[in-house]
């Protein structure tokens, strides 16, 4: 059997498996999927631990390349069809295995955004000079102010009127940076305007911009700090829009200030993640069209009988706000009108929920945050009935009686069946065919 994802095939006795499986706190369980560390442990129906591949005993798919950070070295894109298993970027830990939706460019440029020319200016434009890229292969910009004043750079892009963008920058502190640096929208007037403080690690913001995200993304190739700013931004009644970049965080002069511009989105809606939304600003190789991923497996148990499901994730750094984002959902072989599932909706954190029939059973919120890294265990039994904790907090007892009927056969890992996608990461899952456990125990699983 397939050990590690990738790796040279290995034969490790079922011993080896069930104290591994023990190890990562999953003793006794069903499956134990690791993403991090791409290794699969299972149990046959006898209690038989053995070791599993994601291609043999999983079905994944993904019509397109998708990116991803690597345990080392820039931003990188893996094959059509090819699992992104992801890296923190500051810090570069495996966070797991990486889920998200379709993402399409919107009028992409076709030329390295590190290019002068690339970059219509107005009235004092600053200096932009290509240095080493977080993207490999590309150059980025480094925009350096004028002494005599600085009215920005900027990009043109085609947008669809009253529509939602969310605006990603990727941005590296430079040898001489001011307090802060500032892009926008603009179209006539701003139409919003967000401006990162380097001294406070703050975003504000002027205009329709809301939504503000600020993500730490370690030291960039150019040895300054890397970050990432973000905010969605309403284009009104325009068409066209100027994307602009101001290394001194305002209009104003401010003579030799510098920032480094890596990448820019403007993805339409409000569910896109940079880097992996298609960029209207791009490096060299052009914008990505980026299909969806999908992850479905065997359910290792009858779950009208009983389960145990233990997942460690990365939450999605902002929600999709028009549907949920599903960290796994168990459905019959087709169709969704019976599922169990747990999902993040907005800023409202994790909820529990259930649908039978199409008719509602339960919603329960077990998470009322949006905290980056947590673990979830949630169960059901005919004598402890549905059960849920969150981060080790104590347990939710859910009122709802009814059983989850016969035709849950499989479990979607990161959507509902290929809707609401997840959007982060999922690190570990476990799957146990039993619910033997105590509160206490419940709380403790850490097999996620």
């Amino acid at each position: 059997m397939t050990v590690l994802l990738g790796a040279a095939p290995s034969i490790i006795g079922p011993s080896d498996v069930g104290a591994w499986m023990a190890a990562k706190g999953a003793p006794g369980a069903a499956a134990l999927l690791d993403f991090a560390t791409q290794k699969y442990g299972f149990r046959s129906a006898a209690g038989v631990p053995r070791w599993g591949s994601l291609a043999g005993d999983l079905t994944f798919s993904r019509a397109s390349a998708a990116g991803r950070w690597p345990a080392a070295g820039p931003f990188e894109m893996v094959g059509s069809g090819e699992p992104a298993f992801d890296h923190d970027p500051a810090t570069r830990e495996a966070i797991g295995l990486r889920l998200e939706g379709a993402s399409s460019p919107i009028t992409p440029g076709t030329t390295s955004f590190a290019t002068a020319a690339s970059w219509g200016s107005s009235f004092f434009p600053e200096n932009v000079v290509p240095v080493a890229s977080a993207f490999a292969p590309g150059e980025a910009a480094k925009h350096i102010t004028h002494g005599t004043g600085s009215y920005g750079r900027y990009q043109t892009r085609t947008v669809t009127a009253g529509a939602n963008y969310r605006m990603d920058v990727i941005l590296e502190k430079a040898g001489n940076p001011s307090a802060g640096s500032a892009f926008g929208l603009l179209s006539g007037s701003w139409l919003g305007l967000i401006f990162y403080n380097w001294l406070t690690n703050t975003l504000g913001a002027i205009g329709e911009a809301t939504s503000l995200i600020v993500e730490q993304l370690g030291t960039g190739p150019n040895g300054g700090q890397m970050v990432r700013v973000s905010a969605v931004i309403n284009v009104g009644e325009n068409t066209s829009v100027a994307v602009y970049v101001y290394p001194t965080g305002s209009s104003g002069a401010s003579a030799g200030q510098e920032c480094i511009l890596h990448y820019a989105a403007l993805t339409p809606a409000t569910g896109a993640y940079a880097p992996y939304g298609s960029p209207v600003i791009v490096p060299v190789g052009g914008a990505q069209v980026r299909a969806a991923d999908f992850l479905a497996s065997p359910l290792f148990c009858t779950p009208s009988e009983a389960f145990t499901i233990s997942v460690r994730l990365r939450m999605p750094l902002h929600q999709n706000w028009t549907d949920s984002n599903t960290l796994f959902a168990i459905v019959p072989p087709s169709g969704i009108a019976d599922r169990f599932s747990v999902s993040s909706y907005g800023p409202n954190g994790l909820v529990v929920g259930a649908t039978y029939a199409n008719a509602l059973v339960f919603s329960t919120a077990i998470l009322t945050e949006t905290l980056p890294d947590n673990y979830v265990t949630v169960s059901w039994s005919p004598e402890k009935k549905y059960r849920a904790t969150c981060l080790g907090a104590p347990v939710t007892k859910i009122a709802a009686a009814t059983p989850p009927p016969g035709t849950l056969s499989r479990i979607t890992w990161g959507s509902r069946a290929g809707g609401g996608i997840w959007g982060g990461t999922i690190k570990r899952a476990a799957v146990w065919a039993h619910d033997d456990f105590s509160d206490d125990q419940l709380r403790e699983l850490s097999a996620a």
